[in-house]
């Protein structure tokens, strides 16, 4: 029966301090590790702005649930340990990057009409033309990749497992493509005649984004040196797509990804 209690014991003093010979712990130490993404709930925000320069404005707004993606990404940290009160405390920075990211898309429909002056029919005069018009366009934003810097403060409530909490900003590269497509009816004021035109349009271009992360999460000291941790934040990027201006009339758009995104990664400390 005492046997059992000793052992008992023993296994209750490993399992909850770490105090055993060689036990993993916690230290001061530079570190680098792989990490895996999962965005969960992400958004991407598309707002339109056209400024006529007249006092009217128009704003278009619109939001889609992004695709659910899995993003690799790797970190470079310091970690400090430090004690107060008793108990320890770690306080660190940290590089971080990931080789792609969210993607979502938005469309945007508007018509109406327009009047054109001196329109050459090709024939041996000119008239004056009513346009209806109705366009559809599509905005694709996919992030490429992105980088982060956090600082973190951590609680040890034992020797080899740590709670944290982080934040910082963050930088990311997208590639934006907008599709649009276009059918425009003319009627000839003078003979009611009518022709319609219908074009297609890709545009691709790249843009940097720039937002902030906030967040927590745990650290356990699997082995010694290698640490396995698990982490939830959100983060909030924001994108200037484009940006025009002639005479009074500007317009601009601004693309948005925000969500809660779930992190697993494993890391090596070194002994220095």
């Amino acid at each position: 029966m005492n046997k059992k209690i000793v052992l008992a014991t023993a296994i209750t003093t490993i399992v909850t301090s770490g105090s055993v010979a060689n036990a993993a712990e916690f230290k001061s130490s530079l570190y680098l590790g792989l990490s895996g993404d999962v965005y969960q709930d992400a958004t991407q925000k598309h707002q339109s702005t056209n400024d006529f320069g007249d006092g009217y404005k128009s704003i278009y707004k619109d939001n889609a649930d992004e695709d659910t993606d899995f993003t690799i990404g790797a970190h470079i940290g310091y970690d400090k340990l430090f004690v107060l009160g008793g108990r320890k405390f770690v306080i660190g920075a940290e590089l971080g990057g990931s080789a792609n990211g969210p993607e979502g898309s938005t469309t945007e429909n508007w018509s109406g009409t327009y009047y054109e002056t001196s329109y050459d029919k090709g024939d041996y005069y000119d008239a004056d033309e009513e346009v209806d018009y109705t366009t559809e366009s599509t905005t694709k934003n996919e992030v490429d990749w992105s980088g982060e810097f956090r600082i973190k403060l951590g609680y040890l409530p034992l020797p080899n497992l740590m709670v944290y909490a982080f934040g910082g900003p963050v930088i990311a590269h997208a590639t934006e493509t907008v599709k649009t497509h276009s059918i425009d009816t003319h009627i000839d004021s003078f003979d009611g005649s009518e022709f319609v035109e219908e074009t297609n349009d890709t545009e691709r271009t790249g843009q940097f984004g720039f937002g902030y992360l906030v967040g927590a999460g745990i650290d356990w000291m699997a082995w010694e040196n290698v640490s396995v941790r698990a982490e939830a934040f959100y983060s909030d990027i924001s994108f200037d797509s484009d940006s025009y201006s002639e005479g009074d009339y500007k317009s601009s758009s601004e693309t948005t990804h925000n969500g809660v995104v779930a992190r697993m990664a494993i890391t090596y400390h070194f002994d220095f």
